[in-house]
């Protein structure tokens, strides 16, 4: 039974080695979310971070088919030579650090491709948009396997 668990924990560290992320990146900071709409620049918060692949997340309030929603969509950019797959994940908190809302969300970029992922919506009524006061950002990139 332990040669079996040695041999599973060895694996499992050999595929986690054939996908080490090519760049990872992680902040908190505090964050206020206005209300605005997608070509209000002036009321949202822009986001950067990233060398290689870059993120530009753009957050702001704002309504989906009627819903209020917080928009945290981002642009990624490809600027390797390699195709990659990126991810990041953003939540964001009241000032007693209770989750308000988050999203998660990945692409597959070709070599120097972007991409404006527009799926950043996350549901949450107006009172607790306006108790938002910090973000906590996970971006990871990877290179991608898929043919």
């Amino acid at each position: 039974m332990k040669k079996i668990l040695v041999v599973a924990l060895v694996i499992l560290a050999i595929s986690g080695i054939s996908y080490a992320a090519i760049e990872e990146y992680y902040e908190e900071k505090p964050i206020k979310i206005q209300k605005a709409d997608p070509f209000d620049s002036e009321k949202q918060v822009k986001i950067r971070i990233g060398k290689d692949i870059t993120f530009k997340i753009t957050v702001y309030q704002g309504e989906f088919f009627g819903d209020t929603t917080i928009s945290a969509n981002a642009n990624i950019d490809n600027t390797t030579q390699k195709k990659v797959k990126a991810m990041y994940s953003i939540a964001f908190f009241d000032k007693d650090g209770k989750l308000v809302g988050c999203h998660q969300g990945s692409w597959d970029l070709e070599p120097n491709d972007d991409v404006n992922y527009g799926s950043g919506i996350i549901y949450a009524d107006e009172e607790s948009i306006a108790s938002i006061t910090s973000y906590k950002l996970r971006t990871q990139v990877i290179e991608s396997k898929k043919k």
